[in-house]
Formats: structure tokens, sequence, C-alpha cells
């Protein structure tokens, strides 16, 4: 029988484990092309700013952000920098205000990324089987992994969108977890609001499923709906949402999780540092500001939709059709020579997503002024590498 000890380096040795694949898949602090095959591993590149020459477009970030609130109240909250956390309890209560939910369905985490790795330690490891598309955000599947789980990763359908009904195909008795994300990334697609609910009452009944709703600011509203109504309704759903997009607190790391109280309190379990220390007080006091402002959000939002039909414009001229887009990015089908195309793009200054070279490159739409250098950039890439 194992101590708990034991299964305290077990947990730890798991979480550097998927804390290493995950930086390994999202080439996080470098390039996010891989590596050429038999070429040695690129060298980690220095931290970088708009100052440092390099346009960032391979994470998907919000070029505007944060807003003036926000920088207001975090450089405030500095001057509390040495007391532990004291306002996630207040977060979570204004958060389950704003979408009609008891205080207690609110989880506060260090970005969502965080909140679905706790998804996979409470529902995802040791066995439990886990069901995702492919290509998807990796880091559930990965964190389900380097905790003992299996994971099912099943096909996008032909037009790029989550393939539900294969999806539900593959959920068997062993299937603990569904992971659904939706706006889906790196694709950019949205699957019809019907068939995700009635997708998400039938396998909720098998299952956890977890709708991660990371970009849902972007979508238009007739082809997208949250899932946040079967939480409510008390179904076995956990819908997360992150304020690294829109919001622009990427680096700050706030995430959210709305679930039903008996599937918050396992997340709670599972939450390291508990509730008072689960995020900064900068962190928080920033998320806070930033909900209020709704004049900066709806601006972001608007400069990212029309920069986001621009970009994918610019590509169907340039002879690359792309799916969709109801994020604020936009995905390129690629069979093949995404790795060589991003090398080339970086080469050029630009840095673009081309994490999984069998599928495409992932472009996430920047300021007026990144796209301008990045079109510029992109003639010149294809024609470098197209052969003579």
């Amino acid at each position: 029988m194992p101590t708990p000890l034991d299964r305290r380096r077990f947990l730890t040795r798991s979480a550097a484990s998927a804390a290493a694949l995950f930086a390994a898949r999202e080439g996080l602090g470098q390039s996010t092309a891989a590596a050429a095959p038999g070429a040695a591993p690129p060298a980690p590149a220095p931290p970088t700013s708009p100052a440092a020459g390099i346009v960032r477009l391979g994470q998907n970030e919000n070029p505007w952000g944060p807003s003036e609130a926000a920088r207001r109240a975090a450089t405030e909250a500095v001057s509390s920098g040495n007391r532990y956390v004291w306002g996630v309890a207040e977060l979570e209560k204004k958060l389950a205000a704003r979408e009609g939910l008891a205080p207690e369905q609110v989880i506060l985490g260090p970005g969502s990324h965080a909140l679905l790795c706790m998804a996979a330690a409470a529902w995802g490891a040791a066995g439990a089987e886990v069901v995702t598309a492919d290509p998807t955000y990796p880091g559930l599947g990965l964190y389900a992994e380097a905790l003992g789980g299996k994971v099912v990763r099943v096909p996008h359908d032909p037009a790029f969108r989550t393939d539900l009904a294969a999806m539900e195909a593959r959920v068997g008795p062993a299937t603990r977890l569904v992971y659904v994300c939706n706006p889906a990334n790196p694709t950019g697609t949205v699957v019809d609001p019907a068939a995700l609910r009635s997708f998400c009452e039938r396998v909720s009944a098998k299952a956890v499923v977890v709708v991660d709703e990371a970009y849902r600011d972007y979508p238009d509203a007739a082809r997208f709906a949250s899932m946040l109504p079967l939480v409510k309704r008390g179904l076995n759903v956990v819908v997360t949402y992150t304020f690294s997009k829109l919001h622009g607190l990427a680096g700050l790391r706030v995430g959210t999780a709305a679930a039903p109280p008996t599937l918050a309190a396992a997340l709670r379990k599972v939450r390291m540092g508990g509730a008072p220390l689960a995020v900064s007080n900068v962190a928080v006091a920033a998320a806070s500001a930033s909900l209020d402002d709704a004049a900066f959000l709806e601006s972001c939002r608007r400069r990212t939709v029309a920069g986001r039909e621009a970009l994918a414009a610019f590509l169907r001229a340039e002879g690359l059709p792309t799916p969709p887009s109801e994020t604020n990015f936009v995905f390129v089908p690629m069979a093949s020579g995404a790795p060589e195309l991003a090398r080339a793009l970086e080469t050029r200054g630009i840095r673009v997503s081309a994490r999984d070279p069998n599928h495409g490159l992932r472009v996430t739409v920047g300021t007026e002024e990144d796209m301008v250098r990045f079109r510029a950039a992109f003639r010149e890439a294809r024609a470098a590498i197209r052969p003579a």
C-alpha cells in the first residue's frame, strides 16, 4: 500500500513530467516550429517583447491588453505583495453573481490550463480513460497521461471541426472524462450549439464533460453558445474560461471553472495551494478590474474580429484556404511544410505556431502594425522555401 509520501512523490514527478511535455508541445519560450528531422533542438530564446523586434503571433495573446483599469489595479495590488492572497473568494463570488451561479460553483485557478490539469487529476488519472479531439489544446490530455490515464484522441471531421459523433462513439465503460475545446484550438472552428448541448446531455450521464471556452468572447452569437446553462442544471459538466485572451492577462495567470457543487468540490480537492493561495493578489486585482471594463473588452473584440477576417482574406489570396475561425487566430491547414515555413518566418522576426507538423500553422491576430510585418514576411518566407 503506497504511503502518503509515496503519493506525493508520484504527483510531484508526474506534474514535472506533464509540465515538460506541455512545454515541448507548446514551444514555450522559443519558436513553436518543430525541429527539422535529425537537427539539434533549438536553444531557448530569451524573453521577447515588441522592443526586441519579435512579433509574437504564436500564443494567441491579446496585443492590446491589459486595459488601463487592470494595469492600475495590478500596480496598486503590488503594495500588498508582502501579504498572502486575500481576494480569491471575493472574485469567485463576483464571477458567480455575473453568471447566475452559487459561489461554491466557481473555482479560480492560475490560468485555465491549471484548471484543466485539475480536471485530469480529479477524473483522468490512474488508468481512467479520457476522450479528446485531435488536434486540440494539449494540456489536459498530457497531464492525464502523466498521471497514468489513457487518452483516446479522435480526429476532427474534414471541415476541421470537433467530431462530436465520433467522440461519443469512443466513450466506453472505462471513460471517466471527455474534453471538448469550443471554440477549438488550434483550428479555430466551433460546433453547432444544439449539437454540443445534446452531446453534453447524453455523454455527461456516462462521464464528466469538460468544455473549454477559452475563446468564447470572440464567436458570432449566432454560431456559438456557452454550456454554462448545463452547469446550472446540475449535469456532470465543467466549463472553463481564461483571462489570458480577451482580457490580456496571459502573463498574470487567471482562469475559472464553473461546475455543479459536487464536481466543484472534487476540483478544489486537487487545487494546489487551496483557495487562499490559488492566484496572486496582483492577478486577482487585475482580473476583477478587467471584468468591469466593458468598453475596453468590446474594443479588443471588434479589432480582433476585423484583424482575423483580414488575415483569413490575405491567406486565401495567397492560395491557402482556411477554416472559418471564431477565435483570435487563424489556422492554416498544411499536410507538410508547416515547420519549415514557421522557421522561415522566425528568421524574419515573426513567431507563429506549428506545434504539430502534420496539421498546419496557427497565426494569432496582432496589432495592425504586426500584421503589416507578417504579410511581408509571409510572402518572403514562402518564396524562400518554395522549390525552384
